[in-house]
């Protein structure tokens, strides 16, 4: 490789690559040797590999060198004894790392028979060699001999190999430096995906799919709609591990090119000659020969088909499962999964989902601005393109480019309409190639589908194309298989069961309906309709109609009589208008329209006549829907042929409906629906003779009370919300129906007697009169009977219930008892008797419960609970709490080892049993209003939280012998103690601890400062006086509240870190310590998260001196800063995203600062003041530096005689940012404050407010290429500021002011404040 030539800086753009690797080596070392044995290892593993030798006589070895080591996509430098003899070696070395600096090329050195600090420091021969060099270029300027040490030097400390720290022999240290380039460019590979959105997952499911370390053949496919990118995928795991086989095949576009002459043999011929490695293969046989059969099944191969479409291709390609060598995989791409199914696992099929929406957006985003970024106008309508592409990366590319030539928002507009109104022909194209793979039949169900039942229920669908004799189920079926239709799932609103509906994408939907109105037989645009129905010609090839009430009504006259026998299909559907269609008049309709008798599907919503026309025949409609119509009941008349044929009627809505139409020869229907019939009062009685009715919705016929005895194989049925008073006995003995809902009947009184045969769980919440029932069905597993007036629970009733997992007996206000078999319900995990107020007496336990969880007896009047409580083995929560009567609690409760909850709110109780040390599992205690509880017993370590709240006997915490780890809350808010013992010190995990209005402490000791855990203490409304100094130790301390502490004369320094403080209502407070120190001192450790408030309150103090107002607005102006600094997201890097929240909703992920305080002065540090509400500032030039930190204000507020602080205050100021050449920007930001705890004290009512806030200069600036681009033309800023409340009206401002905050001023500041 000596040569000389000569290397050219700064380094061009990246060529595209054309090898793998570039091997640099010393020739006379290695060439032999090591070189050529690792060139053979890179070959064997198909790495592209350039080294000298492949130099065609007559090129420029210089150039073409240089081009080739930036065409490689990883350099491999050999480093040998002599290799720094050769200038033209370390001229090669400053290329190569030149082309890793400018483009990320990856070197890998590799150290051969030298030591790599010999490189690195240029010894031994290396040194020897730069003695040389250094001679030759002594008297040259030239600084060609440093770049080489230097380059050198960077090389050596590169991660790369070192023969003498190989292992095993010089092969294996070969195969080593293979495998390492293998799996690095592999890596590459992955990393060229990037552009490739949502792609790195779906290849790894393939990937897992495919079982790459599993012995056998294996037959991955891929499958999904045209479009979806299942070519791109196969191509990426292609890439990704073809070097890993002994030959690799991708076979692109199998179905175009099979359908060429000899096509599929030449495809054939193809794979043979890659996987064989031989060219001109020609096998023209309809077998391959047994001699290259046998080669076949000694080559590990990769193969892709890639667009296979039909049996015959798999069997020439693929062929039996012999065919190809163990280890070898096949992957195959189609639109079909049926196809698939015949040669592939069903479980080996990956099916390619669209782009998230995410994603979608930013490959759209892509092609249609290329590398410019969005701005806001033109947000939405993006999202309205996406959301129509819903996910297929090719309509993204493809319509995402044509959007690129728009340079305004109206040519984005007319482009998107064009969009919808045109399919883009290369989309089309590629999506008719499954249509046009279709037999008539399924062609006949697509178009159906496409342009009548997109987004219908399955079932409903299926019924509807039997009706027109389509063989719906295996339809449906075979759309599905080829990616034409999916279903989607969605939970019904009854028994949250799985509902399925028919799904189409808006594209294929769209090429549907084209290729509809192409054949003329389906009209769905207005136009078409409009054409045929008041044109005088007969149209008799026409079969199917859709059109909206409001087009109808628009029309001057209209008779479908004239379709002749053609017309099957009719649907006129609700309009659109919200006023309703009965708000137009009818002129076509007073007539009554012309129905052709060959109808067999006919939705007619909000139908405005009482029946249908007199010459109407229905004894051919199988489908009827006439939601939320005006007939009366007498659908067709006795003159008229009955509809023998009908399987569906949907009458739902029908609010004139008296009775039901008859349907007494309608022998083959299946489905009713009479749900919302308000005046139906009865159903027929000949419905029980309607031996194929399987569906029949009831559901909210309020006045419906009597119910006939029902059909043999109904399966669902909707009693919901009617007037019925009892159940038919063939109801509760029927054994096909799956579904019964009963639940919200309030009439009903009780359930049958007869034997019980149902076979699902049924729901009876809210049958209010329901007092009695003898048997329930078998697989019942929730009991529902809350708010009825049951008076008790029979023991037969619930014998047969063995599935019952849970009673709800909520407000059953009657109930008196339990049945005694009830612990025979061994499934039960659940009983509920909240607020069951003649609930007395909780019957023994007679046995082992090894799965009831919950027990609520809240609310009840028992008095006391039995020792067999102890057979609640798994008892987790006990609620208790409103137990007016109960006084005791056994020593047995606390034998419960799982027993982790304990309500025992406002009891009676006077005290627990000392057991309760042995409840090693309970961590929540709760005795709130226990006004007879005097003191408690040691209780137990694993208690988390403890609420003793209002238990005003209450007035000695036991003594905490032994550290509880893992206590966090303790409420003894209300109670009569005076003081804490000083083993509280060994509540080591303690958090919040609640005080307030304990009337009776008057001193903090400093033990409390001492819980290292501590964060939230409240000392309201208590008679403290001090804070001791030891508070500064509490180190997580954040929140502190003593608002109402009204014989509060001082605070100390307090905790740099607090967050939030409330002194409001501190009337005695007279001095505040500052904490400027501790805030300095602790700058560094303060950490702010996104939303973080800190507020501190003064409100209505009154007696605060002069320095203690001072050390207040201080404190202030450091923590404004402190947070403003921490938060700082205002340089350019970092508000180039947009935000678009600028409400209310925004204001909790906003973080801000708070300081409100009695007095009437804006602070000093305050640069910009002015009198009322409003004011205008002139900003300097460079005012939206790096550094900026966003604005300070401050408000004097003053309240009006008559009006009452509430509970929260809404304060906003209003950015008018103007720039020199005219432009201006508002910004509307919304701030909560901290509320007052008290009406202010008139004669004096001011009150100084303080704050920062962060995210104002992330709002969109319209029309700027940037936020900060804006801002920094910015002259004049004008604030206007606003305070409302939501009862009372607004506050009075009486000053404001704003401070422009700067980091280059934090250090002056502190210094400052320390004087």
């Amino acid at each position: 490789m000596d040569s000389s030539s000569s290397s050219s800086l700064p380094f061009p753009a990246p060529l595209r690559e054309k090898y793998d690797v570039f091997l640099s080596f010393r020739g006379e070392d290695t060439r032999d040797t090591f070189t050529s044995h690792l060139h053979a290892a890179l070959r064997r593993k198909n790495i592209e590999t350039y080294r000298d030798y492949r130099l065609e006589k007559g090129d420029d070895i210089g150039p073409a060198l240089l081009e080739a080591i930036e065409k490689s996509k990883i350099a491999l430098v050999v480093f040998s004894k002599d290799y720094a003899s050769s200038t033209w070696c370390l001229k090669e070395l400053v290329h190569i790392l030149g082309c890793k600096k400018s483009y990320g090329q990856i070197v890998i050195p590799i150290f051969y028979s030298i030591d790599p600090s010999d490189v690195r420091k240029q010894q031994g021969t290396y040194a020897l060699a730069f003695a040389k060099l250094e001679e030759h270029f002594k008297d040259s300027m030239d600084d060609s001999v440093l770049k080489w040490k230097v380059a050198l030097e960077e090389a050596a400390n590169m991660s790369g190999f070192h023969d003498s720290s190989k292992t095993g022999t010089e092969a294996d240290f070969v195969e080593e430096v293979a495998q390492d380039v293998l799996t690095k460019l592999n890596r590459e590979s992955s990393s060229d995906l990037k552009g490739l959105l949502g792609i790195e997952k779906k290849i790894e499911e393939i990937e897992s799919l495919l079982c790459f370390d599993s012995p056998g053949v294996c037959c991955v496919g891929i499958w999904g709609m045209g479009g979806i990118g299942k070519t791109t995928l196969a191509d990426a795991v292609f890439h990704r591990h073809s070097s890993k086989f002994e030959a690799a095949c991708f076979l692109a576009n199998v179905r175009e090119n099979s359908e060429q002459t000899n096509g599929l043999l030449q495809l054939r011929n193809k794979l043979v000659g890659e996987i064989l490695k031989q060219k001109d293969v020609n096998i023209k046989t309809p077998s391959i020969p047994r001699h290259i059969q046998d080669r076949l099944r000694n080559t590990k191969a990769l193969i892709v088909l890639d667009d296979v479409n039909a049996e015959k291709q798999l069997e020439v390609l693929v062929g039996d499962d012999d065919r190809f060598c163990q280890g070898s995989r096949i992957i195959i791409t189609a639109r079909d999964k049926g196809l698939l199914e015949q040669k592939v696992d069903p479980a080996k099929i990956f099916s390619v989902e669209g782009l998230s929406l995410e994603e979608a957006l930013q490959l759209f985003h892509s092609h249609a601005f290329g590398n410019k970024s969005t701005t806001t106008e033109y947000t939405e309508l993006s999202r309205q393109v996406v959301d129509y592409i819903k996910g297929i990366p090719l309509a993204l590319k493809v319509i995402g480019s044509s959007f690129r030539r728009c340079k305004s928002k109206q040519q984005w507009e007319d482009e998107w309409k064009k969009v919808r109104e045109y399919p883009n022909k290369e989309i089309d194209r590629v999506l008719r190639i499954s249509y046009d793979g279709l037999g008539q039949h399924e062609t006949e169900i697509f178009l159906e589908i496409a342009c009548f039942y997109k987004g219908c229920e399955r079932n409903y669908v299926k019924e509807c194309l039997d009706s027109c004799d389509f063989y719906g189920e295996a339809g449906i079926n075979d759309l599905i298989d080829r990616s034409l239709i999916s279903i989607s799932y969605s939970n019904t609103s009854v028994d949250e069961q799985l509902e399925a509906r028919i799904e189409m994408h808006d594209l294929v939907q769209e090429m549907g309906c084209a290729i509809a109105r192409e054949r003329g037989n389906r009209l769905f645009i207005l136009k078409d309709v409009h054409q045929v129905l008041t044109n005088n010609q007969s149209y008799g090839h026409v079969q199917a109609i859709s059109i909206h009430w409001l087009y109808w009504c628009e029309m001057e006259y209209a008779n479908f009589e004239k379709m002749h026998q053609q017309l099957r299909w009719l649907c006129v559907d609700n309009c659109v208008d919200n006023r309703g269609p009965f708000y137009y008049d009818l002129p076509a309709l007073i007539g009554s329209p012309g129905l052709p008798n060959s109808l067999k599907y006919l939705r007619w919503c909000e139908y405005p006549l009482k029946s249908l026309p007199s010459k109407f025949s229905a004894q051919n409609l199988v489908v009827l829907e006439m939601p939320s119509s005006k007939v009366v009941g007498q659908l067709w008349n006795e003159d008229q042929s009955p509809p023998v044929n009908l399987k569906w009627i949907n009458l739902e809505g029908c609010m004139y409906l008296t009775k039901v139409p008859d349907l007494s020869r309608s022998l083959q229907i299946k489905h009713i629906d009479l749900k919302r019939c308000g005046r139906l009062v009865e159903i027929p009685s000949y419905f029980q003779h309607l031996g194929k009715l399987t569906y029949l919705d009831l559901g909210q016929c309020t006045n419906l009370k009597n119910l006939p005895e029902m059909p043999c194989n109904l399966e669902f049925l909707d009693l919901s919300w009617t007037a019925i008073e009892e159940l038919p006995s063939s109801v509760w003995s029927h054994e096909k129906i799956s579904h019964l809902d009963i639940r919200y009947c309030g009439h009903l009184k009780s359930l049958p007697s007869n034997t019980c045969k149902l076979k699902l769980s049924l729901g009876l919440d809210y049958c209010n009169s329901l007092c009695e029932f003898w048997e329930l069905p078998r697989d019942t597993t929730k009991l529902q009977l809350s708010y009825s007036t049951i008076k008790e629970l029979r023991n037969a009733s619930i014998e047969s219930v063995i599935g019952l997992t849970a009673i709800e007996l909520r407000r059953c206000e009657s109930l008196v008892s339990l049945p005694t078999n009830i612990w025979k319900l061994k499934s039960l995990k659940r009983l509920n008797l909240e607020d069951c107020s003649n609930f007395q007496n909780f019957p023994e336990i007679s046995e082992v419960m090894e799965y009831l969880e919950f027990l609520n007896l809240s609310g009840t009047a028992v008095k006391e609970i039995p020792p067999s409580i102890r057979n609640l083995v798994v008892l987790r929560e006990l609620d208790l709490h409103n137990c007016k009567n109960l006084e005791v609690v056994p020593d047995e409760l606390f034998c419960l080892t799982s027993l982790q909850v304990l309500d025992l709110k406002g009891t009676e109780i006077k005290s627990l049993p000392a057991s309760i040390k042995q409840a090693g599992q309970l961590s929540r205690l709760f005795l709130s209003g226990c006004n007879s509880l005097e003191s408690l017993p040691e209780l137990p370590p694993s208690l988390k939280e403890i609420d003793l709240s209002w238990c005003s006997k209450f007035q000695y915490f036991p003594k905490i012998l032994e550290p509880m780890e893992h206590l966090e809350f303790l409420n003894l808010s209300g109670t009569a103690v005076k003081e804490l013992p000083p083993s509280i010190g060994n509540l080591v995990a303690l958090r919040k601890l609640d005080l307030s209005d304990c009337n009776y402490i008057e001193v903090v000791y400093d033990h409390l400062f001492r819980l290292t855990s501590l964060q939230e203490l409240d000392l309201s409304s208590t008679k403290i006086k001090s804070i001791p100094a030891s508070i500064k130790q509490a180190a997580q301390l954040s929140h502190m509240f003593l608002s109402h502490c009204k014989s509060l004369e001082s605070l100390p320094e307090l905790p740099p870190l607090l967050q939030c403080l409330d002194a409001g209502g501190c009337t005695s407070l007279k001095t505040v310590s500052s904490s400027s120190t501790a805030i300095a001192q602790g700058w560094e450790k303060y950490k702010c998260s996104r939303g973080r408030h800190e507020k501190h309150i003064f409100s209505n103090c009154r007696r605060l001196d002069e320095n203690a107002l001072s050390n207040i607005m201080g404190d202030a102006q450091l923590r404004i800063m402190r947070m403003a600094t921490a938060t700082s997201k205002f340089k350019e890097d970092k508000i180039e995203k947009a935000s678009y929240n600028s409400n209310e909703e925004s204001l909790f992920k906003r973080s801000f600062v708070a300081i409100r305080c009695f007095g009437n002065e804006i602070p000093n540090w305050f640069s910009h003041k002015s009198e009322g509400c409003s004011m205008k500032i002139e900003l300097p030039r460079d005012w939206f530096s790096t550094d900026f930190l966003g604005f300070a204000l401050s408000l004097v507020v003053s309240c009006q005689e008559d009006y009452y602080d509430i509970w929260y205050l809404i304060s906003g100021c209003k950015y008018n940012f103007k720039t020199s050449n005219g432009e201006s920007h508002a910004v509307d930001h919304l701030l909560r404050h901290p509320p007052p705890e008290n009406r202010l004290p008139i004669g004096d009512p001011h009150e100084v407010w303080m704050w920062w806030h962060s995210s104002v200069f992330e709002e969109v600036v319209q029309g700027a290429q940037s936020p900060t681009a804006f801002y920094k033309l910015v002259t004049e800023l004008n604030v206007d500021f606003i305070i409302r409340d939501d009862y009372y009206g607004p506050r009075l401002i009486e000053k404001c002011g704003i401070c422009l905050l700067y980091g280059k001023d934090v250090e002056k500041m502190i210094k400052q404040r320390a004087l």
